[in-house]
């Protein structure tokens, strides 16, 4: 009841508003405050004219219109706990002391229930509850315990919870009623007291909070320009008198000057530098960071305010083992000034993106093209070699001669003796590598790709009749071809079901090639006669059977049509 305490609350307001220890604590917070920001606002007037080098800074101490907005909780707010343990039961008149003995509440717990239900227990007006109570008591019930029959208990029993209602509403009214209304004042007088001292500690933090705030706006207004004025002057001669290194710019090259700068190669920086303070002293110009070998420093001496170049470069050598086409960073530090450079990594001869092939994939060959250019200033010599195809080492060289600046050379290499079915399926790659002398450069992997899904490829049709034609069939090849196959016409479904129509009954109807898989019935229709395993497409016509049992989507006409194409197949 908030109303309750209204009188309270006002007397916490004016008596937290009074205290003491709220001016001392505001005052002293606005007075830190203004030192701290009269600090931070003359630190930066007296840098910005400090790193001017085209104006000479003037002393002007007048500080600028500052907003203060005071902190916005000064104190613990009070918690109704609190109040609870100030205030403890203890301190109650006795009845109501009483009424809490061997009751598994107390007032603290009373006010976290959201209900009666929570603590109210109802059973105690109940007759059959009663009557249990009273019949435990052997001398108060001495009558009914020597009744022998179980017939003269029960009359007993009935006439007993008949009668009880009666019996408790008399004693409610002479007895409980005034036990009831005595715990009621005594609880509304230990409530009102709970109730009158949290509404006064909510006003005291309230008028504290005011006070605080309201002397530390005003210590921080008397304060600050003051502060400033100190700090100003404090900063201004310091910057005067010692010296402020800084960097302006960073020009990088390439120790052998042909304009790349490759893994390990020693680059060299040089450096703009100022000093934006009026002192002169000495710094290291130091380079460093995670990619360069070790770092590398040179002295440089500055005098007075004004610009300097470094008198010489500082010499720094990139990782050995920094990849080829990217990027190394290299930090420059002089004093407490920081910048960084960044540095394009990379051989002087490099592999051009694309890569042309040729397969012939029933011959088990293919001719795989490359180019390489010159992207350096200088002529280098080169040569490309084909190191490996997929785990077998090949060892073939294409000398280039020596590349002029910008110039460019294309190598064919021929592969053979690989596996037909390796080649369709994407799981041989060629290793070549580009050498200057007997230095490798920039290496290249190229992974001829996978054609067994491309349905406008038509070698894999091509290699199973392959294989249907040679004198002697391998079983696990043909098992490979016919595996390969069905991921084929996987990859055909899943474009006749994402189309229109049904392509597969086309087909059927009039012996076309729409699909993947009347593409392939055509064919053997045509060579139906001439193959030396025919069976191997008996046994492909029944793997296609079952694989249409297996493939994704609700479409049975679709899958209809499929079939018979296999059985025909078949």
């Amino acid at each position: 009841d908030d109303g309750l305490g209204a009188w309270d609350h006002a007397d916490g307001v004016r008596r937290g508003q009074r205290d003491p220890e709220a001016l001392a604590m505001g005052a002293a917070a606005g007075a830190r405050a203004a030192d701290e920001d009269a600090a931070a606002d003359a630190a930066v007037r007296v840098e910005a004219q400090y790193r001017d080098l085209a104006r000479e800074p003037r002393f002007d101490a007048r500080p600028d219109a500052r907003a203060y907005a005071a902190p916005g909780s000064w104190i613990e707010a009070p918690e109704l706990h609190g109040v609870f343990e100030a205030y403890p039961l203890r301190r109650a008149p006795r009845r109501l002391l009483e009424a809490f003995d061997g009751w598994g509440y107390d007032p603290w717990r009373l006010t976290r229930c959201a209900s009666r239900n929570e603590f109210l227990d109802r059973s105690w007006s109940d007759a059959s509850r009663a009557f249990e109570y009273w019949a435990s008591d052997g001398r108060r019930a001495a009558g009914y315990r020597v009744l022998r029959s179980d017939a003269e208990r029960r009359t007993f029993r009935s006439a007993f919870v008949a009668a009880y209602p009666a019996a408790l509403s008399r004693q409610y009214s002479g007895r409980l009623a005034g036990a009831y209304a005595e715990g009621w004042e005594d609880g509304w007088a230990y409530g009102a007291e709970l109730s009158y001292e949290w509404h006064f500690r909510l006003g005291y933090r309230e008028g504290f909070e005011r006070a605080a705030s309201l002397a530390a706006e005003v210590a921080y207004r008397a304060a600050y320009g003051r502060s400033y004025e100190r700090a100003y002057e404090r900063t201004f001669d310091a910057w005067a008198r010692d010296a402020r290194p800084g960097i302006l710019g960073l020009r990088v090259h390439d120790a052998n000057g042909d304009g790349v700068f490759e893994p390990g190669e020693e680059v060299e920086l040089e450096a703009d530098l100022a000093n934006y303070g009026g002192g002169s002293s000495t710094f290291a110009l130091r380079a460093g960071g995670p990619d360069v070998e070790r770092p590398a420093e040179l002295e440089v001496a500055l005098r007075g305010r004004g610009r300097v170049s470094s008198p010489g470069a500082v010499r720094v050598a990139l990782r050995s083992d920094a990849a080829p086409r990217s990027i190394a960073t290299v930090a420059v530090e002089l004093g407490e000034a920081r910048d960084a450079v960044e540095i394009p990594v990379d051989w002087p001869v490099e592999f051009d993106d694309e890569v042309a092939t040729d397969v012939r994939a029933l011959d088990g060959a293919a001719r795989v093209e490359v180019s390489i250019r010159n992207r350096s200033r200088r002529p280098v010599p080169a040569a490309v070699v084909l190191e490996r195809v997929g785990g077998r080492a090949a060892g073939e060289i294409r000398d280039a001669g020596v590349l002029e600046p910008g110039g460019r050379r294309s190598f064919a290499f021929d592969v053979g003796g690989v596996a037909p079915l390796d080649l369709l399926s994407g799981r041989v790659d060629v290793g070549l590598a580009v050498f200057r002398g007997k230095q490798r450069l920039e290496g290249l992997t190229y992974r001829f790709p996978d054609v067994v899904e491309d349905l406008g490829n038509r070698d894999l049709v091509d290699y199973l009749f392959d294989l249907a034609s040679r004198t002697e069939l391998s079983p696990g090849e043909e098992s490979e071809a016919r595996a390969a196959m069905l991921r084929r016409l996987r990859a055909d479904w899943a474009a006749a079901a994402a189309g229109r129509g049904n392509p597969y009954k086309a087909d059927l109807k009039d012996g076309g090639a729409r699909t993947a898989l009347g593409d392939l019935l055509e064919a053997w229709r045509a060579s139906r006669g001439r193959l030396r395993h025919p069976e191997l497409f008996r046994r492909l016509g029944e793997d296609v059977e079952a694989l249409v049992e297996d493939l994704p989507g609700a479409h049975p006409l679709l899958r209809k049509s499929m079939r018979k194409l296999a059985r025909e197949l078949g």
